[in-house]
């Protein structure tokens, strides 16, 4: 593939052009004047049949080189698949989105979720039914409808129900949305960082709540999804307050954060004489203070 930009007359030139017939070798002068260096060497290291085969056209996309209406139509879904991806990755569009994304005040986990929502990886059903897995693709809470990411987690009837009672700004909004990102584009240009974050909150235990309908038959009332999504953000919030120890203690401890794309994991251990018992807890933050991972555990009776 030629990697840098050539004239006009060498668009129009044929290969065959650029072979000496009687020797059955690169014409090596003509192909380092019509093309850059990097180009000219990696075409004159292209090894030549012997056969002195005629040309044929043949379309790559197929076992037999035929082309078909259906390999054609899959082929530029491929194509304008890889150019949104690129696209999402180098636009100056995309690279605000992820911004924004990544700077959202949630766990790391509700960010990977908006990133996957947003490129259309979730499995859903439309997704697992292209790839053979599923031969239904409706939707499994509405049983209506196609479920496509966009349809999950803000365009199904069950869905709608929860964002109805949801914070004020997101309870009457248009649902004429293509796609998750486009979604929460439109959401980055009205909402504060702190709505934006409940949005995200809010969609992710939507999403969860559609993985309970299919594994466990589950459908929780709207009302207590909106509490929910309320009580998680506040809990999150709250973790995320650096707690000096009591200054009771011998010493002075500060916590220091680790080095950036690192994580430092701090632990105790305590006995409670009064209880018959112990307990141990750990916690693990990144080099913003932020809270990845927390657990605490009761330990042996004394």
């Amino acid at each position: 593939m030629v990697l840098h930009p050539v004239t006009e007359e060498v668009e129009e030139c044929m290969v065959s052009e650029l072979i000496d017939p009687g020797l059955h070798c690169w014409r090596r002068d003509i192909i380092m004047e019509s093309f850059q260096i990097n180009d000219a060497n990696a075409i004159c290291k292209i090894p030549l049949s012997r056969r002195r085969a005629t040309d044929s056209v043949v379309w790559l996309h197929t076992k037999t080189g035929v082309y078909s209406v259906r390999s054609g139509y899959h082929t530029a879904r491929k194509v304008m698949t890889t150019k949104v991806w690129a696209e999402s990755s180098s636009s100056a569009a995309g690279q605000q989105i992820w911004k924004v994304l990544w700077s959202l005040k949630v766990p790391s986990k509700l960010k990977v979720f908006g990133w996957r929502a947003s490129h259309e990886i979730l499995p859903t059903t439309v997704s697992l039914a292209k790839r053979k897995i599923l031969d239904d693709d409706r939707c499994h809470c509405c049983k209506r409808f196609a479920e496509t990411t966009i349809h999950a987690v803000w365009d199904c009837g069950v869905a709608q129900d929860i964002w109805a009672g949801s914070i004020t700004p997101l309870q009457k909004w248009s649902t004429s949305y293509h796609n998750f990102r486009s979604l929460f584009e439109s959401l980055m240009e009205r909402l504060s960082k702190a709505e934006l974050e409940f949005f995200l909150v809010q969609a992710w235990l939507i999403w969860n709540q559609r993985n309970a309908v299919i594994h466990s038959g589950q459908l929780m009332e709207p009302g207590w999804l909106n509490r929910r999504a309320e009580e998680f953000l506040a809990e999150y919030r709250k973790a995320q307050v650096v707690l000096t120890p009591s200054n009771g203690l011998s010493g002075s401890y500060v916590w220091r954060a680790p080095p950036s794309e690192e994580f430092k994991m701090n632990f105790d251990a305590a006995v409670f004489s009064d209880q018959h018992c112990s307990g141990f807890g750990a916690i693990i933050r990144n080099s913003q203070g932020e809270v990845m991972a927390a657990m605490s555990m009761g330990g042996a009776t004394c």
